[in-house]
């Protein structure tokens, strides 16, 4: 029970939106942070001696805004936190706690300016400090973070589905594909796929397999299988008879009438076609993010 509940620690979980848009994530904690201490005055909240307690709140609110962004893109420069690709629950756990601690000792550190020094000059008031905000900064994360929770579930397989693969790599979600035949299915590491391509009544798979490529068929239609990948943001539909891993995307050329791409491994282009160009550009963009 233990090592099943820790295996998950280690399986793939979708960013923390405050997280991965580092400065809307830092202005929506300022402004939770100015809104909450107005309107709640927690844990015995005064006014600085130069300030009204309104100015005040909002200078700390300021610094917290400051706290995060900063603090958001020290920890993303960390090697192990540093690929969203490879995002697990323990990383998310980690990251986010960095951060709140950072933000507290940066609040610690921005009270000298906003109150007589002396007054904080002393181990109790630093971690005071540190606890309130971390605390306090942590509601809106926690908020985010229980957003991805339904596509984390999603994402995980059963138990099945384990005994048929053994053992899978523990950064990266297994992704299982459904035939339209009850007891044909397959399951893949989404780095392992580049693309997959509409074949009559099946669907080909091709999938990196070191150097290189391995080809598997499916019994399904395209648009049944786009609906099994649709959870995942790097896997688009480019064209009616394919569909595309875009972090496997190498250059793309064309304009308005449709794009061409050159994928990974692939010795030909593959199309977008016309109706898809504004979907491509909006969701490469955001896998490039």
């Amino acid at each position: 029970m233990i090592k099943t509940r820790l295996s998950y620690l280690h399986r793939y979980y979708p960013p923390n939106y405050l997280l991965h848009k580092p400065l809307t994530g830092a202005l929506i904690v300022g402004v939770f942070f100015l809104l909450f201490t107005v309107i709640y005055q927690p844990l015995e909240a005064h006014p600085s001696p130069s300030f009204t307690f309104l100015q005040t709140m909002a200078l700390y609110a300021f610094c917290a805004t400051l706290s995060v962004f900063i603090s958001v893109h020290l920890v993303k420069r960390m090697g192990w936190l540093a690929d969203e690709k490879k995002w697990t629950v323990l990383r998310e756990l980690v990251a986010i706690a960095l951060v709140l601690v950072g933000g507290g000792i940066f609040i610690y550190c921005f009270g000298f300016i906003m109150e007589p020094p002396m007054d904080r000059l002393n181990m109790m008031t630093f971690f005071n400090s540190v606890k309130v905000v971390f605390f306090l900064e942590l509601l809106p994360f926690v908020f985010f973070t229980a957003i991805n929770y339904g596509r984390f579930k999603r994402q995980q397989p059963d138990g099945d589905t384990k005994k048929k693969t053994g053992a899978v790599n523990a950064d990266v979600e297994l992704i299982e594909v459904a035939s339209q035949l009850k007891k044909e299915e397959f399951q893949f590491l989404p780095d392992d796929f580049l693309y997959a391509e509409a074949e009559g009544n099946y669907v080909a798979f091709y999938l990196k397999n070191g150097d290189d490529i391995r080809k598997v068929m499916i019994r399904n239609s395209m648009t049944s299988i786009a609906q099994q990948l649709s959870p995942h943001a790097a896997f688009f539909r480019s064209h009616r008879a394919y569909i595309i891993n875009l972090n496997k995307v190498q250059s793309r050329h064309g304009n308005a009438l449709g794009y061409r791409l050159k994928i990974e491994g692939v010795h030909f282009e593959i199309p977008v076609s016309r109706s898809n160009i504004k979907s491509f550009d909006q969701q490469y963009a955001f896998c490039r993010c």
